[in-house]
């Protein structure tokens, strides 16, 4: 899952990159092995990338000029780091134009190397022009075999380089010879002379969303993958880009679209309101954190557990927390809430989306710690998203007996995650791992199990049915259940499996 926004102010003077960071930041959730920003000025463009999350990828300027005007800097605050904590960076700054488009990497696909960090350059007739991606293609091994790549090579540089051989003259032309050949789940920026391209699979698995801002030296047009980062560029929300268009945005304000297929179904991926969607952000009129809270009042209905204290996994757990403490007291239950009864120091960021699986066991112990004074000896239900590879609820579990909990409960706002994903997160690399996956039975028989093996006093998962309910209820009826993609928890992959079939 990855992090992509793309740019156009129609006034030349309003600088791109500025706006491009500052919605970055707030897409960091979505990636943070690497971030990459690039502009166009009418004759250049100027490229900015690194690993890690945005501070350390742009913290050392790429380019000759951009590591000067930083010495300058660095030079006149002598010893002082304020430096650090320029907003935007110095390399970023320094960025002319006023279109571009920026990515923050989550890798699905691909080594971590700096060779597939986004956007990736590629060249159309001896043009220049850069794609990012958010996503997961399942005919990736195929593309290598047609741009004649080795396997470390990300699906990204893959579909870059294909778009580069094109024999076709007209750069949309190759654009959509391209996507036609593409399966599986896809979001697309691409800037080229200027214009951006958004583009969006056929089943629209993943948010991607038109704002606009306009002001007294004409209008911006901005498309990012969540709308938490159009509200802090001020820029209201046009719509969704629909499953199967380009959208185009265009120097002159104006915004022209096309469709590569009328062949479209849309799938929205529920993981996306269940975690990976920044609470503040909505998708087709639905806020991820209301939709959290109502699964929350649905565990209350499905899971209503005898516990004197309730407290979240944060962050992601917290407004399904809240609706299942709210439906508890509603039935009667005197249990108190306890937002901050696992303290989470927010230097530490999310563990799901860490590369390597030492890290994420490291980080967990860093990530929580527990308030002795709000859970010794109190029967405590701990509240989360999901359970993947039970990584999180082991961590848990020690640092609350370690705090002298009476016992332990733990009820989760989803189904059991069963079934690798191939559409945008990497759990099918970790097939093996997946704690569901391993255990037979139903929901209930799957929940006991765990429970035995952890230690918990009871486990309960929230029903599919309540979990795509949730977020439909809140839809004004405009989105159904079969309008998700619920492959983790069913199996049913709409896009098909492609390498991955065998």
């Amino acid at each position: 899952m990855c992090g992509i926004i793309g740019i156009v102010n129609q006034a030349p003077r309003h600088q791109a990159a500025p706006d491009l960071y500052i919605g970055l930041i707030n897409m960091q959730h979505r990636g943070k092995q690497g971030a990459g920003i690039v502009t166009y000025d009418g004759r250049r463009y100027y490229a900015e990338k690194g690993p890690g999350e945005l501070a350390q990828a742009f913290i050392i300027p790429s380019s000759y000029e951009a590591r000067q005007k930083l010495a300058q800097l660095l030079a006149s605050q002598g010893n002082e780091e304020r430096w650090t904590h320029i907003l935007p960076p110095t390399s970023v700054s320094s960025m002319l134009g006023n279109s571009g488009i920026g990515h923050t990497r989550y890798g699905t696909a691909g080594i971590s190397s700096h060779l597939n960090l986004q956007p990736i350059e590629g060249s159309f007739h001896g043009e220049p022009f850069f794609l990012a991606h958010n996503g997961n293609l399942v005919n990736a091994k195929r593309l290598r075999q047609t741009a004649r790549l080795s396997d470390g090579f990300s699906d990204t540089v893959v579909i870059t380089t294909i778009l580069s051989q094109s024999q076709e003259r007209n750069f949309e032309q190759a654009l959509l010879g391209l996507i036609r050949d593409l399966e599986g789940a896809f979001n697309f920026m691409v800037l080229y002379r200027g214009f951006v391209y958004a583009i969006r699979d056929r089943f629209g698995f993943h948010p991607l969303t038109i704002g606009r801002r306009e002001h007294a030296d004409g209008i911006d047009n901005i498309v990012a993958s969540e709308t938490c980062a159009l509200d802090v560029l001020r820029a209201s929300r046009v719509r969704e880009v629909k499953p199967g268009e380009i959208v185009r945005l265009e120097p002159n304000g104006h915004i022209t679209t096309m469709h590569f297929t009328q062949d479209t179904n849309i799938k929205l991926d529920i993981f996306e309101f269940i975690y990976f969607l920044r609470p503040d952000s909505q998708w087709y009129g639905v806020e991820a954190g209301q939709a959290r809270y109502q699964m929350g009042r649905q565990l209350a209905l499905e899971h209503p557990l005898d516990v004197d204290t309730i407290i979240p996994i944060a962050d992601s757990g917290n407004e399904a927390a809240l609706g299942y403490w709210e439906g508890l007291a509603l039935r009667g239950s005197r249990a108190i809430f306890r937002p901050w009864g696992l303290f989470r120091p927010h230097f530490v960021s999310r563990t799901f989306i860490e590369p390597v699986q030492s890290q994420r066991e490291q980080y967990l112990r860093l990530k929580f710690n527990p308030r002795q004074s709000q859970l010794y000896n109190r029967h405590v239900a701990v509240v989360d998203d999901s359970i993947v590879r039970g990584n999180t609820i082991a961590a848990t579990l020690r640092l609350l007996k370690e705090a002298g909990v009476a016992s332990v409960s733990m009820v989760v706002s989803s189904p059991p995650y069963r079934y690798p994903d191939f559409y945008g997160i990497d759990t099918y690399r970790i097939q093996n791992e997946l704690l569901a996956q391993s255990l037979n039975g139903n929901t209930q028989s799957v929940a006991k199990s765990i429970a035995r093996r952890f230690g918990l006093r009871k486990l309960g998962y929230l029903s599919l049915v309540a979990t795509l309910k949730s977020v439909s209820q809140l839809s004004d009826g405009w989105l159904k259940s079969k309008d998700f993609y619920t492959g983790p928890f069913t199996g049913q992959y709409p896009a098909g499996l492609g390498d991955f079939a065998t």
